[in-house]
């Protein structure tokens, strides 16, 4: 017979700790050590960590996903029969759950929930195949949508173009429910749907190991090592071995994109690779070191913020909204966050088995397949472990707990949630309030007023007359029925932010082309201001249309403006 259910994997909790830890350091604006700055002034190590993390930190969070999936059908041991069904209906349940949370963030802030939402269905079709299948098919999906990516940017650049409803506006717009249904799975969120097919099905395939055998933790860090280490050398060769591809033209075509870290991740079949060895990597070094007792202690904070990743998620969106997604933060007040969660995180786990929106999409899930497993499905074969089971060893579902412990009285229960509460509301209100350390204000805010560029280009009226669709009816007016001033940051400003490989080429777009008469501060502005918003999980096209009718640009001008500078203007988010 089957060994019983086991606990949940410390060591993928531990990983998915680490991947929401890439998030925060996306969407909070670090500009400073101990007192908050102007973005011009964030000292190297921070800008090169923000670029290191800008995309990889979700690509983890969806290769994850697979992992889930896995261990909720079985993991290495496929459930067959009715067992599998009840499984496969718990995932498409728990999909429908995180759609509607990631509708209810929409409202106040960017989410990806809904794409998670669309990848978790999409795997129901391939819960049954075996860990090689899967990597085999993970493997034809690398090119196969980075290539699409670069089709739609390079065709059928107004697919970004769609206007959907935003969150749970959507419920009560029916009729623009087959355009929003459109965006989410071929082009929304910068291809966020499509980019996750070959992680989550990665993910999938390492979930039907047995996370548990010493020898396949050695041959996850060997292989996602060598994996990673490839990923790397292609990223680093590709410019000298490809010479006629320089990056002389930033564009999403240009080929060289294909193999180039960090980049417009959408087509970056080389940055695919390589966040599928770091997830493996991860996966044996953390599982193997989390099988010891000294080890687990002391990664005990990330593995309990790797068990509610779904609620602080939604938490840390939820402020970030609440002080102004655009405020900006020194690195001591970032540290002092991240200890709160972990603290909340611990003591609120020692009062209860999930967090709040963990337990949430586990009783949707729960109910919907009623926890009721048939026997003896398979032929010939012991009777399998109920989804139940499998569940609790997934680490989506239930925080590590020791079933022989029991549940804690209710009064002490009581206490340690309401002391975690207090702890985190006291350390916000404390982060807050020490002065240096947050620094309210709208992004970019670089440069003193005195240093900033008054007057637009001469030619601004022929530019308008010739390329209509860049310019909107106010180009030309700084500040025109906008609530920002269009103008740019003076030379200086930009080079403090940009290498010199990226001054030259935005340099050589405001020369000539279509975006001719726009210096380099105007499309380091608009551009960066765009691409912040796709980073933080907004759809491209609405994050232009936004800008545009601060700006008076138009959006579809915006659009191509981003794609086609997204190198040297996103790539630190």
């Amino acid at each position: 017979m089957p060994a019983p259910a086991a606990r949940r994997l410390p060591g993928v909790d531990a990983v998915r700790g680490i991947a929401l830890l890439g998030v925060f350091v996306m969407h909070f604006h670090l500009t400073g050590w101990l007192r908050a700055g102007g973005l011009g002034e964030v000292p190297v190590p921070i800008e090169w960590l923000q670029t290191q993390t800008s995309s990889r930190a979700m690509s983890l969070f969806v290769l994850l996903a697979g992992v889930s999936v896995a261990l909720m059908t079985g993991g290495s041991r496929l459930y067959s029969g009715r067992a599998g069904t009840l499984a496969r209906r718990r995932i498409a349940a728990r999909a429908a759950a995180l759609f509607v949370i990631g509708l209810g963030i929409g409202s106040f802030a960017p989410s990806v929930l809904e794409y998670y939402a669309v990848l978790l269905v999409f795997l129901l079709a391939f819960t049954t195949l075996r860990a090689r299948t899967l990597g085999l098919l993970a493997a034809l999906a690398v090119p196969a949508v980075t290539l699409y990516a670069v089709w739609v940017l390079d065709r059928h650049a107004e697919w970004l173009m769609t206007e959907t409803p935003n969150g749970l506006e959507l419920l009560i717009n029916p009729d623009r429910w087959g355009d929003y249904l459109f965006s989410l799975v071929f082009t929304g969120g910068g291809f966020q749907t499509v980019y996750g097919i070959p992680l989550v099905l990665a993910g999938l395939a390492l979930g039907r190991l047995d996370l548990r055998a010493r020898t396949v933790r050695g041959g996850l860090v060997v292989g996602g090592t060598s994996l990673a280490l490839a990923a790397l050398l292609v990223s680093w060769l590709a410019p000298m071995l490809f010479p006629d591809w320089a990056l002389t033209e930033h564009t999403a075509s240009n080929p060289l994109q294909l193999l180039r870290m960090p980049g417009l991740y959408a087509v970056s079949a080389v940055g695919i690779v390589f966040m599928i060895g770091v997830a493996a990597l991860l996966l044996g070094v953390l599982s193997a070191l989390l099988d010891r007792p000294a080890a687990r202690w002391l990664l005990r904070p990330l593995t309990a913020l790797g068990s509610m990743t779904l609620t602080w998620y939604a938490g840390h969106l939820a402020f970030l909204s609440l002080v102004g997604p655009q405020t900006r933060f020194s690195v001591a007040a970032f540290a002092g966050f991240i200890a709160i969660v972990m603290v909340v995180s611990v003591l609120w786990l020692r009062a209860f088995r999930r967090g709040p929106l963990e337990w949430l999409v586990h009783r949707i899930s729960a109910a919907a397949a009623q926890d009721r497993v048939a026997r003896g499905d398979r032929d010939g074969a012991p009777p399998a472990r109920s989804p139940r089971d499998a569940v609790r060893a997934a680490p989506v579902a239930t925080p590590v707990a020791d079933s022989s412990r029991g549940r804690q009285p209710l009064g002490r229960t009581t206490l340690t949630a309401l002391t975690a509460v207090g702890i985190g509301f006291a350390g916000v209100a404390l982060i807050l309030g020490v002065g240096g350390w947050v620094e309210r204000g709208q992004l970019p805010a670089r440069e003193p007023a005195e240093s900033r560029i008054t007057t637009m280009s001469d030619t601004e009226s022929a530019v308008r007359e010739a390329d209509p669709a860049l310019s909107g009816s106010n180009a030309g007016v700084p500040g025109a029925d906008s609530g920002m001033n269009t103008t740019a940051l003076t030379r200086p400003g930009v080079e403090s932010v940009l290498s010199a490989d990226d001054r030259e080429f935005l340099a050589a777009l405001a020369r000539g082309g279509e975006f001719a008469a726009r210096s380099e501060g105007q499309l380091l502005d608009a551009g960066r201001a765009v691409c912040a918003e796709v980073s933080g999980g907004a759809d491209m096209a609405e994050a232009a249309e936004r800008l545009g009718e601060r700006t008076g640009l138009s959006a579809a001008g915006l659009v191509r403006l981003t794609v086609a500078a997204w190198d040297a203007l996103c790539g630190r988010p």
